[in-house]
């Protein structure tokens, strides 16, 4: 984990920008968030989207 002054915020919108057409997370995008999220990067979505539909979404494989 970084230090409090060294952290940083990813913030991405879902349609269009994280999710591809079949409103999934590319394996890529999965790896680059995944590599992020282990370095210490905070991250977060923006959307217009209800609660309900985003938490199906972003939910890791069990």
């Amino acid at each position: 984990m970084l230090p409090t002054e060294n952290r940083r915020l990813f913030v991405t919108d879902l349609d269009g920008t994280l999710l591809n057409r079949d409103s999934r997370v590319s394996d890529e995008s999965a790896r680059i968030i995944s590599m992020l999220s282990r370095r210490g990067v905070m991250i977060t979505v923006a959307t217009a989207r209800t609660p309900a539909t985003v938490d199906t979404l972003l939910k890791f494989p069990p």
